[in-house]
């Protein structure tokens, strides 16, 4: 299916579950880059480096180098001081030490609740004809 798409997109996201299967190691296969959500919590960045360690070693099977990018996602405020929050960039600085294509988006995707700010009446716009 991949293949026959070659050439008729610029880009082709695919979001797929972590888990060992024939699928994901497919999609990594005949990709540009993985990109890698990593939230502020242990598993989530024990996560990012078994996806990067993945990615490195279909990469190598297929003899070529497969960028791995992560991007801190759903960051509230408060999440900023948290300890997990503070190991993510030293922990990708250690995997590009030990030979890892990874690198960490400076962009990080914050999670506000809208809801909430709707309820209290902050950030909607009200038209009137």
């Amino acid at each position: 299916m991949l293949a026959e798409q070659d050439g008729v997109y610029d880009v082709i996201l695919m979001d797929s579950p972590g888990v060992d299967s024939v699928i994901r190691d497919t999609i990594i296969r005949n990709s540009d880059l993985v990109l890698t959500p990593i939230q502020p919590n242990q598993d989530e960045i024990k996560a990012a480096g078994e996806a990067a360690t993945i990615t490195a070693d279909i990469g190598d099977r297929e003899g070529r180098t497969i960028p791995h990018v992560n991007v801190v996602t759903r960051i509230a405020l408060p999440g900023r001081v948290l300890e997990a929050y503070r190991l993510i960039r030293p922990f990708i600085a250690n995997l590009r030490d030990n030979g890892y294509e990874s690198t960490l988006m400076e962009t990080e995707l914050t999670e506000r609740n809208c809801y909430r700010e709707i309820r209290n009446g902050l950030g909607t716009c009200r038209c009137s004809s």
